[in-house]
């Protein structure tokens, strides 16, 4: 267990992603991650830093916050579902999340509509510092940036805030866009898809969580999944569609 940190430390921190002017590795912080309280104030570490956050919103949106990744310049694009077959090829990996991913390829949910692929790499060269999307899904004319969570996860509601809303602004959209052959004004939005019951689903639905006031001002959206006993999506739905569930 790593150290407990205060209310002064965390804003510290952030004062430095600000003074620096680049937003990219924010999500990956520990007390962005974390659930635990700040050792001095007693508040949650989200709390801590979406009041930060909220505070200073264009550190956040500005159009410098993030380095946008083209893979274009070398060469490389972002639709991979050519040779993303949506074959598990072994069960016993432990890879829970990229297996819900990959069986969920070429379905239509509700509310999210067709998934086009999993795993789209962000990387234009090996040096850039970004992972991959979990999921790339398209109703009508929105297209969906989705950061998924495995069933069990207890990562912070924020973290998968921030890391759905990081891959959205470091993407190319135009190119991302033109790649998945989404002509005539695609919109991209970053959604979290969290597991029905799970830990980010109560915190959304916690009485005034600023994690959920930072996702309304981000744009980040939220879905909730089933699987059965094959890892296999049964249902996507909106976490207050639920609500009786959590009560």
């Amino acid at each position: 267990m790593g150290k407990i940190l205060s209310k002064v430390e965390i804003e510290k921190s952030l004062n430095n992603y600000r003074n620096i002017g680049n937003m990219d590795n924010l999500y990956r912080e520990h007390y962005v991650v974390s659930n635990n309280l700040t050792r001095d104030t007693h508040e949650r570490y989200c709390d801590v830093v979406c009041a930060s956050l909220l505070a200073h919103i264009k550190s956040l949106t500005d159009d410098v916050s993030f380095d946008i990744i083209d893979r274009h310049t070398t060469s490389k694009h972002y639709n991979m579902s050519d040779i993303h077959t949506g074959v598990i090829e072994n069960l016993a990996s432990g890879r829970v999340e990229e297996h819900i991913a990959m069986q969920m390829k070429g379905k239509d949910y509700d509310f999210i509509g067709k998934v086009l692929d999993y795993q789209t790499p962000l990387k234009s060269k090996r040096s850039d510092e970004a992972g991959k999307i979990d999921l790339l899904a398209i109703t009508g004319s929105v297209l969906r940036i989705i950061e998924l969570k495995i069933p069990n996860s207890k990562e912070s509601l924020l973290r998968c805030v921030l890391e759905a809303y990081t891959y959205f602004r470091k993407i190319h959209k135009q190119h991302l866009t033109e790649d998945f052959k989404l002509t005539g004004g695609a919109i991209v939005i970053p959604a979290v898809l969290v597991a029905d019951g799970g830990h980010q689903v109560k915190e959304y639905l916690r009485d005034n969580s600023l994690t959920v006031t930072l996702m309304h001002k981000l744009g980040v959206e939220i879905f909730t999944y089933v699987v059965d006993a094959n890892n296999q999506v049964t249902k996507v739905s909106k976490p207050w569609l639920n609500k009786n569930n959590y009560i």
